[in-house]
């Protein structure tokens, strides 16, 4: 089964969670999968792609074992992690007034597999190793721990919010700030980047958030345990 990550407006159309497993025939590639998706889910057509040209939305990119995908043929195949379920092909809304094409292409990475495998570059191990240490320990008392700090910016109703969770899956995500809640994955506000990993049990989750939050204060030191 090929493991799909969506963003949190898809899964409320879907009526689905945040991974969404398909059962792909033959070769998988960004079409075959997509295919899949939207048989599985028609309330996902036209969403990703047009319903007609099937060229891909402009606000939606796809990314997989830390490399963007979005302008590859929709008939490249997918890396080999992605295809034998051990990596998810992730799909995300483009940040407001930018791509995060850029920010992928030109982070280094410290060692890769090959261009088609799924590389390790220093804040994808640190990420690997603080989800398997913490989170799955967390998991254990299916538990989850939460930080973040949010700061007003000066003369408007926006807020600039950096947070961190990790622990037990099903409840990593509710570790966060309030205000930050239903973000992760999310194009809703000036600035919004996030990135979550999930290893079996346990989830880690990372966001930063500009722009108008509900609930937000002038200051805040967000430190929670659930």
């Amino acid at each position: 089964m090929i493991q799909v990550v969506l963003p949190r407006n898809l899964q409320i159309l879907a009526g689905v969670g945040r991974v969404v497993e398909v059962h792909v025939e033959g070769e998988v590639t960004q079409r075959s999968v997509l295919d899949a998706l939207e048989a599985d889910h028609p309330a996902l057509l036209g969403t990703m792609r047009d319903a007609v040209t099937k060229q891909r939305r402009p606000m939606i990119r796809f990314f997989a074992c830390e490399e963007d995908l979005s302008q590859e043929p929709f008939d490249t195949p997918l890396p080999e992690a992605v295809a034998a379920g051990k990596e998810p092909l992730l799909i995300i809304g483009a940040i407001a007034g930018g791509s995060t094409t850029v920010e992928y292409e030109r982070r280094p990475r410290r060692w890769s597999v090959n261009r088609r495998g799924c590389g390790c570059g220093s804040g994808g191990c640190a990420s690997v190793l603080v989800v398997l240490t913490a989170g799955l320990l967390l998991s254990l008392f299916s538990a989850a721990v939460g930080i973040g700090v949010s700061v007003r910016i000066p003369l408007t109703q926006a807020n600039a919010t950096l947070a961190g969770s990790v622990g037990k899956k099903d409840k990593a995500p509710d570790a966060l700030p309030p205000y930050v809640h239903g973000k992760l994955g999310g194009n809703q506000n000036f600035i919004n980047g996030s990135q979550s990993l999930t290893i079996w049990v346990a989830e880690g989750t990372v966001i930063f958030v500009v722009g108008q939050q509900e609930g937000a204060p002038l200051i805040d030191l967000h430190l929670e345990a659930r």
